[in-house]
């Protein structure tokens, strides 16, 4: 069985995100219909604000922008199989704000 971690709360998985920084990059991030949104780049952490993934949507036509995902999405992660489910819609996922 895979090793996952659920998350009801969002202080616990702001923490897990820290401690595995490194970790999440090239984890792919899915949705709860398990469709591929994209994949994480790089883990954000502005001063005394939320936690944020940087990631690349799949299907993007330009790889080299990134958008902020907010651990608060996070609902679940998969180390062994390096996935990450939110609580996100593909069409939500084009809403997410550019990073700069």
């Amino acid at each position: 069985m895979e090793n996952s971690i659920s998350v009801n709360q969002n202080k616990f998985i702001k923490k897990i995100i820290e401690r595995l920084q490194g970790k999440l990059i090239s984890f792919q991030v899915i949705n709860r219909d398990d469709r591929l949104l994209g994949l994480v780049r790089d883990v954000y952490l502005p001063q005394d604000q939320d936690l944020f993934l940087l990631i690349s949507l799949a299907n993007f036509p330009n790889q080299n922008k990134l958008f902020l995902l907010n651990s608060n999405y996070v609902e679940k992660i998969v180390l062994e199989s390096k996935l990450l489910t939110v609580n996100l819609t593909k069409k939500n996922s084009y809403n997410l704000p550019l990073y700069q």
